[in-house]
């Protein structure tokens, strides 16, 4: 996982472009250190999935990278055939992956006119302000513009250190601490779930009393806090805030798992065939699926 500072991420949300560009400066790093390591810094070839997320548990803006990395690199023999080479990054490389990372992309930023002291939010457009008070997770309209969401707080704050193959480097962060065993499938299959969940399950939302909607957090924070609660106004503002531009592509696919790759088709397993009527059953599972879901959305909306 890759997160910016803070500043960026406005930025980021709101300028396809520079998301895209600081997500490419990114993965070639990565890659390249991968070839390295793997004695093929010509030929060694990796691959990545990456889900740019817009969302923190609170729902507000947090735009980060959730990127599903080949821990090695493909190469090709001498009989044409390709040998893959595992490699893993310690704590270690991590740290000098994150420094190169932040100095690269904020070197590119400030030739694209965004250095530290460039205005970015001087747009005429009511999204970028409601995204910066969601960024910063305040209210941008009604009576609570400016204010904070509410919290509600059981005990005091205890400090959090960085756990083992995580650095951070001038608001630049880089955690490499998860990983999947090739064999374990269902590991993978809950991994990718993960980087793919929706921002906010509807079972942690309540209703109050008085009309605001209490959200209760997944995981306690650092500081005790345990749920947010928002007027209908702040929760709306909150949704309204991560909604992707139109037309910009929220999963990249780069080196052998590209769709261009001449690579791809020698690395990617294909899909188990099925009878046609299991293949029936399984459309007519997941069309009732969507109907039962669906109902549901509607019922909660109105």
């Amino acid at each position: 996982m890759l997160t910016v500072p803070w500043g960026r991420r406005w930025l980021l949300a709101r300028t396809p472009v520079l998301l895209t560009g600081v997500h490419r400066i990114a993965m070639r790093i990565i890659e390249r250190w991968y070839a390295r390591e793997a004695n093929a810094a010509k030929e060694g070839r990796t691959g990545s999935v990456t889900v740019v997320q817009r969302f923190g548990s609170d729902i507000r803006l947090n735009l980060h990278f959730h990127s599903l990395f080949l821990d090695g690199v493909y190469c090709r023999k001498a009989n044409g055939q390709l040998k893959f080479r595992p490699v893993v990054p310690h704590t270690e490389d991590v740290e000098r992956l994150v420094v190169s990372i932040a100095e690269s992309c904020e070197k590119w930023l400030a030739k694209q006119g965004y250095g530290e002291e460039a205005e970015t939010q001087g747009e005429d457009d009511a999204q970028a302000v409601i995204q910066a008070a969601a960024l910063a997770g305040k209210a941008a309209l009604g009576a609570r513009a400016g204010k904070r969401a509410r919290r509600i707080q059981v005990l005091g704050g205890r400090e959090v250190e960085l756990p083992p193959r995580c650095a951070s480097f001038e608001g630049y962060n880089l955690h490499a601490g998860v990983g999947i065993q090739a064999a374990n499938r269902i590991g993978l299959e809950q991994l990718c779930r993960y980087m793919l969940r929706p921002p906010l399950a509807k079972s942690r939302l309540e209703r109050q009393a008085d009309g605001s909607l209490a959200m209760t957090l997944k995981r306690k924070w650092s500081d005790g806090t345990t749920g947010i609660v928002f007027s209908p106004m702040e929760f709306v503002e909150r949704l309204v805030a991560i909604v992707p531009p139109p037309r910009v592509h929220q999963i990249l696919y780069r080196g052998v798992l590209a769709g261009n790759s001449a690579l791809r088709k020698a690395v990617v397993p294909r899909p188990r065939e099925e009878p046609a009527d299991e293949a029936a059953d399984r459309r007519a599972k997941r069309l009732c699926t969507a109907a039962d879901s669906l109902g549901d959305r509607a019922t909660f909306l109105a």
